[in-house]
């Protein structure tokens, strides 16, 4: 568990507050990229300043993300009344019909020196009239482009080049004035006004005083914000563009990654279809990689995906060239029925007899426990994951669902699952010996040397549960209690077969009684299948069931990792 992950360096170095405050540049297109290669080249000598407009400003602007008519527009040649005069200002740029930075546009001309005081007077007019109000102003004559920041300096430019070398500095300019990058720029003009006004108070009253007034009228916007996103985000297109990503994944990626999420049966399916489609031939690649000869890194969420992935390929009528041999059915020419049938019991009975595949699981149980325990109690995990928020936040699409939801509490969470699963791949191999071979003798060892290294921060963080309860990270999953007195990996291998008429009719022939047993301690999967009313009496699980399922038969350690979990405090 404590081999170094290159992340934790990467995650270090990142600024959050800046990463917060901006958005990352999308890539041009190849033709965006040919534009601006035909436009440095172009000789304005010569042009006047709408051929100057029409063949250099026009295409930047689009290329930089602005289109009349959509939520990042720009109005050209827009009206504006000054006190003896009615002015026009070349290109003012819009976001969601606000104004946020404008344009001056040039005659060209030899201007080795930049442009002239006048020039830029009268930009920063314009952008100083209320109803333009913007900090960023460009003055262009298609050849010299300079990039000012009025609220931070006039005298020198914020950004200068030529249009030779516009590809150079296509995105520096991006970075100002891209849609998004404006948009966060007005949110930093509001904290560069609070300093300049706070940086000179003297009374911490007016402070709170103030606090409260930006909280209230924060507070206000909370429904425009929510008319906004119903407007905007559509979590309809979020999850098609979820089932396009993983049509398109190979197998690899979906089953090394995917298959030990908890995910839902949509995903399930799309990804089960995008397996049978990579299944020719017998499906050999899929069922290798899914199965492998030898116990593999897992855990609960993988074998009960893994099932349904056996029993999707058996509809599809995949007939197998290989199957391995610990689900005792030989190498060839048997039908998947037979595997779906020994993967079910071992399932339903926590890989009881392949004590290598059930020692894999109970480690990456306790692992995953412990990364939690670590993740509530010490600084590390939970700045990392405000970092992986951060770069979350920024990364991603703003109009995205998925920027839109997450959070450091679900970044915390989902970090708390990625190390477990990268720790339990190194333990598997870690367990192999020279030749290969997995040493389930040796895994077991580990595996209590683990409940030691586990009941150990337990016994130094006495009131674990009351800071979990406390925290709230909002996780539904049942982490402190799987493989300690909860089986995840039956429950989940029965809301898979319940899926299928063929597998649950099975099931209730071949399983009878563990079905009952299960329903009795109060699963409600298996209750629905049993036809058990949810109101029906729970018995708890008796200790030696608990200790031959997860302990090794180890009563003691057993009841005392239950103990340390059940919020009592003792261990």
């Amino acid at each position: 568990m404590n081999t170094p992950d290159p992340l934790d360096n990467f995650l270090a170095t990142l600024d959050v507050g800046a990463l917060l405050q901006s958005k990352a540049l999308p890539p041009l297109s190849p033709a965006d990229n040919d534009r601006l290669d035909e436009i440095e080249k172009l000789t304005t000598a010569g042009w006047t300043e709408a051929e100057v407009r029409a063949d250099v400003i026009d295409p930047i602007v689009r290329i930089l993300g602005y289109r009349k008519g959509e939520l990042f527009s720009v109005d050209r040649e827009k009206a504006i009344e000054f006190r003896d005069a009615k002015r026009f200002i070349d290109y003012a740029a819009t976001i969601w019909s606000q104004n946020f930075w404008l344009i001056e546009a040039k005659r060209p001309a030899a201007r080795l020196d930049g442009f002239s005081q006048r020039d830029l007077d009268q930009a920063l007019g314009y952008a100083t009239h209320p109803e333009i109000n913007a900090a960023i102003v460009i003055v262009t004559d298609g050849d010299l482009w300079e990039v000012f920041d009025r609220e931070t300096d006039v005298a020198k430019p914020l950004l200068r080049f030529r249009r030779p070398t516009l590809r150079d500095n296509f995105d520096n300019l991006r970075r100002v004035v891209g849609p998004w990058q404006a948009w966060f720029l007005e949110k930093r003009r509001i904290l560069r006004l609070v300093d300049r006004v706070f940086d000179h108070e003297v009374n911490l009253g007016r402070v709170d005083e103030f606090r409260g007034l930006l909280d209230n009228r924060l507070q206000a916007k909370r429904g425009t914000i929510l008319d906004n996103f119903r407007a905007h985000i559509s979590s309809d297109a979020s999850l098609a563009a979820r089932k396009a990503h993983l049509q398109q994944c190979d197998a690899a990626t979906l089953i090394d990654v995917h298959l030990f999420q908890p995910m839902s049966l949509g995903d399930l399916r799309t990804i089960s279809d995008r397996l049978v489609s990579l299944s020719e031939k017998g499906g050999f690649r899929v069922l290798h990689r899914l199965l492998k000869d030898l116990p593999r890194d897992a855990n609960d969420h993988y074998w009960a995906h893994a099932l349904w992935m056996l029993i999707a390929l058996e509809e599809a009528d995949v007939q197998p060239k290989w199957l391995p041999s610990w689900l005792g059915v030989g190498q060839s020419g048997v039908p998947l029925s037979s595997a779906i049938e020994k993967l079910i019991s071992l399932c339903l009975t926590y890989f009881a007899a392949s004590p290598g595949h059930r020692a894999v699981l109970l480690w990456a149980a306790s692992a995953k426990r412990q990364f939690k325990i670590l993740a509530h109690t010490t600084p590390q995990p939970e700045d990392q994951a405000r970092s992986l928020h951060a770069l979350n936040r920024h990364m991603r699409d703003e109009l995205s669902f998925e920027q839109i939801v997450t959070s450091t509490e679900g970044q915390l969470l989902n970090e708390v699952s990625r190390r477990a699963h990268v720790a339990t791949a190194n333990f598997v191999a870690g367990c192999r010996d020279d030749r290969d071979r997995f040493r389930p003798l040796y895994a077991e060892e580990q595996v209590r040397a683990m409940w030691d290294q586990e009941l150990g921060l337990l016994s130094s963080r006495p009131n674990y549960m009351a800071i979990v309860r406390d925290r709230d990270l909002g996780d539904l999953s049942t982490v402190e209690a799987a493989a300690i007195v909860w089986d995840e990996l039956a429950h989940a291998t029965l809301c898979v077969i319940a899926e299928s008429p063929r597998w649950s009719a099975h099931l209730l022939v071949r399983h009878q009684a563990i079905v009952a047993d299960l329903a009795a301690q109060g699963y409600w999967s298996a209750r629905k299948l049993s036809g058990m009313t949810d109101e029906a009496t729970r018995v708890a699980p008796a200790p030696e069931w608990i200790a031959e399922r997860f302990f090794f038969g180890d009563e003691a350690t057993a009841g005392r990792l239950a103990k340390a979990y059940d919020g009592s405090g003792a261990v």
